[in-house]
């Protein structure tokens, strides 16, 4: 089924990807659209095939971190997932397509463009960062274990 799912999921402009993972149970392949749907794809040699227990569990640890896990066995089974992710709504995605939404104000003259000063845009419209600050202070923890005792107060 791996072949007519890829073939198809093509044919409408999406991909579709062999998932090859070290963890035993994870989904076959990775599934792309062109209007930012994602999903994970288990396929199967008939229709009423049903995943095993080791799968199931993969299954709900991908739905669990909200990707949509589906089980193909036949052609009915592509054209229900195909039907499903084209009537999805467009996804905001970063750096890869139009971001819905009016200019944002920075382009207008009243600040920084992008790319000035170091800010860099996360995308047209609304969406736009400047500096962020990944790495926050070291807590007491981590000075404890650098053998520094941290007094209330101090950071």
């Amino acid at each position: 089924m791996e072949a007519p799912l890829s073939s198809r999921i093509e044919a409408v402009g999406g991909a579709c990807e062999k998932h090859k993972t070290t963890v035993r149970g994870d989904p076959d392949r990775l599934c792309s659209f062109p209007n930012g749907y994602v999903c994970l794809v288990e396929t199967k040699w008939l229709e009423d095939v049903k995943p095993e227990e080791h799968q199931l569990r993969r299954h709900g640890f991908w739905r669990a971190r909200g990707m949509d896990v589906w089980v193909i066995g036949c052609d009915r089974h592509i054209a229900q997932l195909i039907d499903f992710a084209v009537i999805q709504p467009a996804r905001l995605s970063i750096r890869s397509g139009d971001v819905l939404g009016e200019p944002c104000p920075s382009y207008v003259g009243g600040g920084p463009w992008p790319g000035k000063n170091g800010d860099e845009p996360f995308g047209p419209g609304h969406a736009e960062i400047s500096r962020f600050k990944f790495l926050p202070s070291a807590g007491a923890r981590t000075e404890a274990r650098r053998g520094r005792r941290v007094v209330r107060g101090e950071r």
